[in-house]
C-alpha cells in the first residue's frame, strides 16, 4: 500500500466502468459506479511524498503545508474542492 492510498483510502469517486456490472433486479441508475481515480505520476509523487511527511509529522505540519502551499496547483489534492488540477 502507497502512502497515498494509506492517507486518501476513501477517495472514491464515479468512474465508468471500473464498478461490477449490476444484479439484474437492479436498475443502472439505483447504485453509482464507483471507482479510484489515480491522479498523474508527477502529482502522486508529491502526494505519496506529502502524506509521508503528514504521517511523521501529524496534522499540524498538513495545516502547514495547506496555507503555505495554498497559491501552488501541485498542492491542490490538500484542498478537498479541487482534484488534480
Amino acid at each position: 500500500m502507497s502512502a497515498y492510498d494509506a492517507a486518501f483510502p476513501n477517495l472514491l469517486l464515479q468512474v465508468a466502468g471500473d464498478a461490477p456490472e449490476p444484479e439484474a433486479e437492479e436498475s443502472q441508475s439505483s447504485k453509482p459506479i464507483i471507482g479510484i481515480i489515480y491522479p498523474p505520476p508527477e502529482v502522486r509523487n508529491i502526494v505519496d511524498k506529502t502524506a509521508s511527511f503528514v504521517g511523521r509529522n501529524g496534522p499540524e505540519f498538513e495545516a502547514r503545508i495547506r496555507q503555505n502551499e495554498i497559491n501552488n496547483s501541485k498542492f491542490n489534492f490538500l484542498n478537498t474542492s479541487k482534484f488534480f488540477a
